[in-house]
């Protein structure tokens, strides 16, 4: 039996409601742990040569205390692509929170010896750990926490959560050091927070909506891209109609922004000077055009290059998922798809698609609030709504074999690289005879990665409630 029933004392309490998670707190950090070992391994040579960028912000802001790029004795930390010179300097054309969060593990690293001009791709494998591996990291435990309340399933929280983590473009994307991933992490907790403040009865909820509102605004440091889920995330609150709710939020929001609004007034002289609006990178403002719109829909929805299911197919599933929602959760079962069309209605105004990439990188801050969806397939509700055993276990069947498929497309990026040109082919094409050949990137970190899943997998089987996970896989 896969159900659980609730409790109501906190969010955890949540895990582990019936024998199958009695130590739950122990369970969720062997789990995280493993996940967080996986995507350690996958960490390669070829994207953090490739993404470059984002390592010279960090550099360049605990080494020289500044902001613009231009300084640094390594040869690999030369502004070249998506920068622009401002007043004499060199800034990088992206939001400003990806160096400033990325530098924290770096200011460590490098007080340890451990520099970007020793050894560049030790070091900036070791901050991509500490940042975007660490965040996806977290995103599977939100996911699985947010599952196992709506579906009472620990085996269907545990396939959806792995799905999200390794079967969509957040998995090869969580090896850079990348601000999409970060957007993707920041807006993902705002609606955590808020779900477990609307859908728990949890002693901290007082707490939640001021962080949640924080949070949401926080985002747009890091990037402007997860603004649709952030519009979502603020109706969410508006929908449950609570006053003070609705007034916490806003406000928190307002505070929020300082960091963004203080950045861009300080280095730029305007608080609306973004730095891609500085810069005049004008392939990421909108573009009124039905031809342009058209092709934009193609892209990420049909094109067999490039679309979100032809590099995730779970995600056509996730969505199909939420028509099994029940009344109880109208609001996630409207709003959540709505996030979708909303933010393909943002991405088709704009005249880029992102260029090199696996996969539609512009749909990363997507990902775990879609990949909830899936989680309609382990609810009760749809079990039982005409479905006969057979059909049953047939659509869960088919939704399992699509996330293994996708779990395998993805990895094969995650072998790989993520800046991949060629984009009107799609990039398994390219990369499995790479992999046939062996012809494969750096992995600096895989023996890390490979103790902490040893350690997991140690620490799970020494558990003396391990053997209960066995009855209650999907």
């Amino acid at each position: 039996n896969d159900t659980m029933e609730p409790r109501n004392s906190n969010i955890f309490s949540h895990i582990g409601a019936n024998s199958f998670f009695p130590a739950r707190r122990s369970f969720l950090l062997r789990y995280f742990l493993f996940v967080w070992g996986v995507l350690a391994v996958f960490i390669n040579s070829n994207d953090t040569y490739s993404f470059n960028l984002q390592q010279m912000g960090i550099e360049s802001l605990v080494e020289r205390g500044r902001i613009y790029l231009e300084g640094s004795k390594s040869p690999y930390l030369q502004p070249m692509g998506d920068t622009f010179r401002y007043q004499g300097h060199v800034y990088a054309a992206k939001q400003p929170g990806q160096f400033f969060i990325g530098s924290i593990p770096y200011f460590f690293l490098n007080k340890l010896g451990l520099t970007y001009l020793k050894d560049y791709l030790l070091t900036g494998a070791l901050v991509t750990f500490f940042t975007s591996s660490f965040m996806v990291a977290l995103i599977v435990m939100m996911v699985f926490i947010t599952i196992l309340q709506l579906t009472h399933s620990s085996g269907g929280a545990i396939a959806v959560s792995l799905f999200t983590g390794f079967g969509t473009i957040l998995f090869p994307y969580s090896g850079v050091t990348h601000h999409d991933i970060y957007g993707a992490f920041f807006a993902f907790l705002c609606f955590f927070l808020l779900f477990m403040r609307y859908r728990t009865k949890t002693r901290s909820a007082r707490f939640l909506i001021p962080f949640a509102g924080f949070i949401a605004s926080f985002t747009l440091f890091s990037s402007l891209l997860p603004l649709a889920v952030i519009l979502i995330c603020g109706f969410y609150v508006f929908l449950f109609r609570q006053k003070r709710d609705i007034f916490l939020f806003a406000l928190f929001f307002l505070l929020g922004l300082v960091p963004l609004i203080g950045f861009n007034w300080i280095v730029f002289n305007h608080p609306m000077n973004f730095p891609n609006v500085v810069g005049h990178f004008s392939d990421t403002m909108p573009h009124l055009s039905i031809l342009n719109i058209l092709k934009k829909f193609r892209f990420y929805l049909l094109s067999p290059s490039n679309s979100i299911f032809f590099y995730s197919p779970i995600v056509l599933w996730a969505l199909i998922g939420f028509r099994a929602f029940p009344k109880k959760y109208s609001i996630e079962r409207i709003l959540i798809p709505s996030c979708f069309v909303l933010m393909l209605c943002h991405l088709s105004t704009m005249q880029t698609v992102g260029d090199s990439q696996f996969g539609p990188r512009y749909l990363i801050p997507l990902m775990p609030l879609i990949m909830l969806g899936a989680g309609g397939f382990y609810m009760e509700s749809w079990s039982k709504a005409g479905n006969t055993p057979a059909r049953y276990r047939l659509v869960k069947a088919a939704v399992i074999i699509t996330g293994i498929f996708s779990v395998i497309i993805c990895t094969v990026g995650a072998m790989n690289t993520v800046m991949y040109h060629t984009i009107n082919t799609h990039a398994i094409l390219v990369f499995i005879p790479n992999i046939l050949r062996w012809d494969l990137p750096q992995f600096p970190l895989a023996y890390l990665g490979a103790a902490m899943i040893l350690l997991s997998g140690a620490l799970h089987f020494f558990d003396k409630d391990s053997a209960k996970i066995r009855n209650d896989l999907p």
